[in-house]
């Protein structure tokens, strides 16, 4: 998935994500969190992020696998003086991912900049899924039918990363 592909390591970490990236999961497969936490590493939302997404609920996020996490105040000031184009949620990403040397996983091109400019590991939406194929944790037809729906809901996603997702996951997008 081309530019700035940074893929986070095989051993289980722990992995913020971002709004733009929970809200393609949870609209196309929600199981896919779970699976993302059991086998790519544990997953956190920020608080500012998490009541972004109206589409969780606080009740729905152990099943999920998913660690709603307060930042300490220092974290949030400093998000908040962090303009850099990103918005105040995409910040408290990138300071909780910095600050504990997690991967974030995100389809916000200059969250994954400034992620990509200091190191932290980061993977697209689509590059998780493929990620789970490769970790056998999905088969590629499953996959498939995830990403076809992710980029149907998802007007940024151009044909050519789908097509370039199918390849990763070894099928024929034809």
């Amino acid at each position: 998935m081309g530019r700035q592909s940074v893929i986070i390591e095989d051993s289980p970490q722990s992995i913020v994500i971002d709004a733009t990236a929970l809200i393609d999961f949870l609209g196309s497969e929600r199981s896919i969190l779970h699976l993302i936490s059991k086998h790519l590493g544990k997953l956190h939302v920020t608080r500012p992020v998490f009541e972004e997404v109206a589409d969780l609920h606080k009740s729905q996020c152990e099943p999920l696998g998913i660690t709603i996490v307060d930042l300490t105040l220092a974290q949030y000031q400093e998000a908040d003086s962090l303009v850099d184009g990103l918005s105040f949620e995409d910040c408290t990403c990138f300071v909780l991912a910095r600050d504990n040397e997690w991967g974030c996983i995100t389809n916000d091109k200059r969250l994954r900049s400034e992620c990509c400019r200091h190191g932290i590991d980061c993977l697209w939406g689509l590059e998780t899924i493929a990620k789970l194929v490769q970790n056998l944790a999905l088969t590629p037809t499953k996959a498939y039918t995830i990403g076809k729906t992710i980029c149907q809901l998802n007007p940024f996603i151009k044909q050519g990363t789908f097509e370039d997702f199918c390849k990763l996951i070894g099928i024929d997008p034809g």
